[in-house]
């Protein structure tokens, strides 16, 4: 949750790349750290890419979608 939690911010942001979001976590670890543990520290940019890999989009969508809804 913490790498999804991370790379929508980023993206929010104006990251566009995988180096972007590690970039943009780098420079706001601090306050990242208000919301999330990061007790690893800051995910590498293969790190991110891996766990989007992963990720089918389409459930991620209804899944992003339906927290947006709730909030």
């Amino acid at each position: 949750m913490e790498i999804i939690f991370i790379a929508i911010c980023a993206f929010i942001c104006g990251a566009n790349s995988w180096l972007g979001i590690v970039e943009y976590a780098n420079t706001k670890e601090k306050w990242l750290k208000k919301f999330i543990n990061l007790k690893n520290g800051i995910p590498s940019h293969i790190t991110f890419w891996r766990v989007f890999s992963k990720l089918n989009p389409k459930v991620f969508e209804s899944c992003f979608l339906n927290c947006a809804i709730q909030t």
